[in-house]
């Protein structure tokens, strides 16, 4: 009794720390990527051949086919890859998840302890290149160890009737392994640790390399199921490819079942060992997958696009660009991160206009009022949770552009989507309309309003050309806003009553989101010139004659 338990707790054991492997191997992966690892990413994934390279050596770095097709969305979002490159990169993923597999048959498993021991001291050098080399090593390590581990703990149990009639029993029936073999992908989110059991079970005699056939085909099955739970947010591209990824490894399977006697055959004439041979069964299926799906690499793409042709992001608060697989990775979480801001940056637009200009529409206009604050917290969580590039200057600066213009941002949202909207449910732009000339009035808010969109425009574009737009706007704003306070004094209106005074705070009001527009577009990309940046503000702010962005505005 105590022998069997023993037994459970090395076949348990062993499993967690190969699943503990392959996740520590991802994150090393994502950490040690390095600086230039958007350009090299890039470059590869504009060529056919490349961008299947690259799939290759993210999933066999990584040990995760998910992560490498959340590599694959990320750059596509970013227009920093085609999307037919992201299917190679799919493709190519598919084939180097499969390579750690004949690494786990063979006999090397036994000096996995030497290896966590070599990985653990580099990780802990004097030098970066050092630990990150230690960090790659401490990975691989754990994945071999949790095999020697599973193998150990698989010997004694399969001579038990219990544990060893349930595997005959399984064995014997095809369609049950596979099933069973998708499930489990699925929840490990990769075959390895499918395949890792399966090559534990034919070292302890309990059947041979070709009963566990099926064993493959599933797990591979399985590994498209864990690519599409993780795309059920509103990325289209991430759907795209999922939906994709899962046809193609469906076509693969069915390719794999049509093909087995010939499969089979052809590994037991090459290859020996049962247990290289079931590695062998794996990495060839992935082949074969890609030589079937190569030919419809192009077709596919523009199906995919069909299918979700008509797909648009229906709630204005739902981020559809942000991948919090991608966090640990500045050079693709930011610009992502740049990309949502700048979609935030349109909401707010759309509805400071919606509620002078098409005051109507108030379904929308309340969309967008629960919607844009929500936006807002997701990308604030969203770059809060990307760690600081320190180590590469130019990342570092364009970090810090984008953390300047969100800041700045929110202050924007908070008076837009608060104060400014509860006056306007209070009709007080209609009775400040009447009080004044109406001509003078609309003005006014034709200058507020394109105030905000040049200044977001300015962010959005780099566009030193709407900053100079903006500030010119800005200072005739300035004039106007200083004449329609005159006017309210002069007549003697204010503070007579509650609703008098709601017409100051109105104008109030559109002051403070003036220049929170101007500081969005202060923060925006010019800021990446460095002191230039600053130079250039200076000068375009002397040129508008204006203080507008500074105290004096409010006083």
């Amino acid at each position: 009794m105590y022998s069997d338990l023993s037994s459970y707790a090395l076949m348990l054991g062993g499993m967690t720390i190969l699943l503990y492997g392959l996740e520590e191997s991802n994150k090393a992966f994502r950490r040690n990527l390095g600086s230039r690892g958007k350009e090299l990413l890039t470059s590869m994934g504009h060529k056919k051949s490349s961008a299947f390279t690259l799939g290759v050596l993210l999933s066999a770095v990584a040990q995760s086919g998910t992560a490498a097709t959340a590599f694959a969305v990320g750059l596509v979002d970013i227009h920093a890859l085609p999307y037919e490159g992201s299917i190679l990169v799919m493709m190519g993923a598919g084939v180097g998840s499969t390579l750690v597999a004949p690494l786990l048959a063979l006999d090397v498993i036994a000096l996995a302890p030497f290896f966590l021991a070599l990985g653990f001291f580099l990780s802990h050098g004097k030098t970066e290149k050092l630990k990150k080399v230690g960090a790659i090593i401490k990975g691989l390590a754990f994945i071999l160890t949790g095999m020697f581990f599973l193998k150990l703990g698989f010997a004694p149990l399969i001579e038990t009737p219990a544990f060893g009639g349930f595997i005959a029993q399984l064995v014997t029936k095809p369609l049950l392994l596979a099933t069973v073999a998708c499930i489990v992908s699925s929840f490990t989110q990769g075959s390895s640790a499918v395949i890792a059991i399966g090559i534990a079970l034919i070292s302890s005699g309990v059947a041979s390399a070709e009963a566990f056939y099926p064993l493959v085909l599933g797990a591979r099955l399985g590994t498209s199921v864990t690519v599409l739970f993780f795309s059920l947010g509103a990325r289209v591209n991430a759907r795209r490819l999922a939906w994709l990824s899962l046809v193609y490894r469906c076509l693969g399977v069915v390719a794999g079942i049509a093909l087995a006697p010939f499969i089979l055959r052809s590994v037991s004439l090459l290859i020996a060992d049962s247990e290289m041979r079931l590695a062998a069964y794996q990495v060839g299926l992935s082949v074969l997958n890609v030589v079937v799906f190569l030919p419809f690499v192009r077709r596919s793409a523009v199906m995919s696009g069909q299918w979700f042709s008509s797909e648009i992001a229906k709630d204005p608060g739902e981020a559809i660009y942000l991948d919090e697989s991608l966090t640990d990775f500045p050079p693709l979480a930011v610009p992502l991160l740049e990309k949502e801001i700048t979609r935030l940056a349109n909401y707010i637009e759309t509805f400071i206009y919606m509620l002078f200009f098409a005051p109507d529409y108030k379904r929308q206009i309340y969309q967008l009022q629960r919607g844009i604050p929500s936006l807002l917290e997701q990308c604030s969580d969203y770059m809060f949770a990307i760690p600081a590039p320190v180590d590469n200057t130019s990342q570092m600066e364009s970090y810090a552009t984008i953390s300047y213009s969100l800041i700045s941002m929110a202050e924007l949202v908070e008076t837009a989507t608060g104060k400014l909207y509860t006056l306007w449910q209070e009709g007080i732009e209609d009775r400040l309309s009447s009080e004044l000339q109406r001509e003078e009035w609309q003005k006014y808010l034709s200058l507020s309003v394109d105030v905000v969109r040049y200044s977001l425009r300015a962010f959005a574009l780099d566009d030193a050309v709407s900053i100079q737009k903006a500030l010119e706007l800005a200072k005739e704003f300035r004039s106007r806003d200083e004449l329609l306070r005159q006017i309210m004094v002069f007549r003697g209106h204010l503070f007579n009553c509650r609703q008098d005074a709601a017409l100051w705070s109105l104008l109030a009001t559109l002051r403070v989101i003036v220049a929170a527009s101007l500081e969005v577009a202060k923060g925006g990309k010019i800021r990446e010139r460095g002191e230039d940046g600053d130079a250039f503000w200076e000068e375009e702010r002397a040129r508008a004659g204006t203080d507008i962005g500074n105290d004096s505005l409010l006083k």
